[in-house]
Protein backbone atom coordinates (compact mmCIF):
# COMPACT_ATOMS: atom_id res chain seq x y z
CA UNK A 1 0.00 0.00 0.00
CA UNK A 2 1.36 3.38 -0.49
CA UNK A 3 1.59 5.54 2.32
CA UNK A 4 -1.61 8.42 1.99
CA UNK A 5 1.20 11.21 3.92
CA UNK A 6 3.99 10.52 1.59
CA UNK A 7 5.03 13.49 -0.32
CA UNK A 8 7.87 13.69 -2.51
CA UNK A 9 9.58 16.55 -1.79
CA UNK A 10 9.73 17.97 -5.37
CA UNK A 11 6.35 19.06 -5.01
CA UNK A 12 5.85 20.08 -1.54
CA UNK A 13 6.33 22.90 0.49
CA UNK A 14 6.41 22.56 4.13
CA UNK A 15 5.96 25.38 6.65
CA UNK A 16 7.58 24.26 9.75
CA UNK A 17 6.29 25.69 13.09
CA UNK A 18 3.77 27.65 11.68
CA UNK A 19 2.52 29.82 13.89
CA UNK A 20 -1.67 30.32 14.25
CA UNK A 21 -4.09 32.68 16.27
CA UNK A 22 -4.12 32.75 20.45
CA UNK A 23 -0.36 31.43 20.12
CA UNK A 24 -1.36 28.10 18.74
CA UNK A 25 1.33 26.23 16.44
CA UNK A 26 1.12 23.52 14.54
CA UNK A 27 4.37 21.72 13.88
CA UNK A 28 4.41 20.64 10.47
CA UNK A 29 1.79 21.54 7.28
CA UNK A 30 2.97 19.74 4.56
CA UNK A 31 1.11 21.57 1.05
CA UNK A 32 0.98 19.97 -2.24
CA UNK A 33 -1.11 21.04 -5.17
CA UNK A 34 -4.98 21.19 -4.00
CA UNK A 35 -3.79 18.87 -0.66
CA UNK A 36 -2.92 20.10 2.86
CA UNK A 37 -1.95 18.04 6.00
CA UNK A 38 -1.62 19.42 9.17
CA UNK A 39 1.29 17.39 11.56
CA UNK A 40 1.43 17.29 15.05
CA UNK A 41 4.57 15.51 16.38
CA UNK A 42 5.03 14.54 20.02
CA UNK A 43 7.10 12.23 21.99
CA UNK A 44 4.83 10.51 24.28
CA UNK A 45 1.07 10.99 25.24
CA UNK A 46 0.91 9.50 28.77
CA UNK A 47 -2.42 10.98 29.27
CA UNK A 48 -5.26 13.19 27.99
CA UNK A 49 -4.37 16.22 29.40
CA UNK A 50 -0.93 15.60 26.96
CA UNK A 51 -3.29 14.29 24.22
CA UNK A 52 -5.64 17.96 24.85
CA UNK A 53 -2.65 19.94 24.38
CA UNK A 54 -1.36 18.20 21.08
CA UNK A 55 -4.62 18.08 19.42
CA UNK A 56 -5.13 21.93 20.55
CA UNK A 57 -4.01 23.93 17.45
CA UNK A 58 -5.66 21.05 15.33
CA UNK A 59 -8.92 21.91 16.31
CA UNK A 60 -8.01 25.38 16.01
CA UNK A 61 -7.49 24.91 11.89
CA UNK A 62 -11.63 24.83 10.86
CA UNK A 63 -10.46 24.06 6.97
CA UNK A 64 -11.45 20.84 6.51
CA UNK A 65 -8.13 19.31 5.76
CA UNK A 66 -6.67 16.20 7.00
CA UNK A 67 -4.96 16.07 10.75
CA UNK A 68 -2.38 14.00 11.84
CA UNK A 69 -0.52 13.26 15.41
CA UNK A 70 2.43 11.27 15.55
CA UNK A 71 3.53 9.77 18.64
CA UNK A 72 7.15 8.67 19.25
CA UNK A 73 6.18 5.99 21.26
CA UNK A 74 4.14 2.72 20.51
CA UNK A 75 0.64 3.66 19.81
CA UNK A 76 -2.33 2.26 18.54
CA UNK A 77 -3.29 4.39 15.21
CA UNK A 78 -7.04 5.43 14.50
CA UNK A 79 -9.09 8.08 14.40
CA UNK A 80 -10.11 10.04 17.51
CA UNK A 81 -13.68 11.80 18.18
CA UNK A 82 -12.15 14.58 16.06
CA UNK A 83 -11.80 12.90 13.04
CA UNK A 84 -7.78 13.22 14.17
CA UNK A 85 -5.54 10.03 13.13
CA UNK A 86 -3.28 9.52 15.70
CA UNK A 87 -0.60 6.98 14.98
CA UNK A 88 3.06 6.00 15.59
CA UNK A 89 6.22 7.06 13.81
CA UNK A 90 6.80 3.54 13.21
CA UNK A 91 3.61 2.75 11.92
CA UNK A 92 3.93 6.61 9.86
CA UNK A 93 7.25 5.39 8.28
CA UNK A 94 5.75 2.11 7.22
CA UNK A 95 2.68 3.67 5.66
CA UNK A 96 0.41 1.96 7.79
CA UNK A 97 -2.69 3.81 8.60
Amino acid sequence: MVNPFFFSTSFVSICSKEVLRRNLEIDFVVNRHDERLYIQSAYALPDKEKVDQEQASLLNVNDGFRKLIIVGDRYRSGYNEEGILMMSLSDFLLGKE
